[in-house]
């Protein structure tokens, strides 16, 4: 039993850390190598947005050394992410529900990893 426990906790770890590589990616590439184009002007409330996203895949990145620090970092500045999304940037939900699987998703392994790694299994005979 405490194999099988063992065996899947390393394969959600291993799912949350290769799905977590394209968030860290894709920011990765947007701040070395910057998309050129037309200069437009950014508001302040998409700057908070911007900054938010990033502190949740930083906190992906901490995920793959402490698992629930990361997790809980990652999805509290998504939360407050989505808050100030749909309340000041006027655009679709379906952009918001995107940032919520690629970056959501992963740190909810990572903390469902996290607790399952520090909590001993539970024994059926006693």
């Amino acid at each position: 039993m405490e194999s099988k426990r063992k065996r899947w906790v390393t394969v959600a770890r291993w799912v949350a850390r290769i799905w977590s590589l394209v968030p860290i990616a894709l920011a990765l590439a947007e701040v070395l190598f910057p998309h050129g184009g037309e200069v437009v002007e950014v508001t302040w409330q998409e700057w908070i947005t911007l900054a938010l996203l990033g502190i949740a895949v930083i906190g992906l990145a901490v995920a793959w050394r402490w698992e629930l620090l990361g997790g809980w970092f990652s999805l509290g500045a998504l939360a407050i992410f989505t808050i100030v999304f749909l309340l000041t940037v006027e655009r679709n939900f379906p952009t918001v529900l995107i940032f919520l699987v690629a970056i959501g998703t992963p740190a909810v392994l990572f903390l469902v990893c996290g607790y399952a790694s520090k909590t001993p299994a539970r024994s059926l005979s006693t």
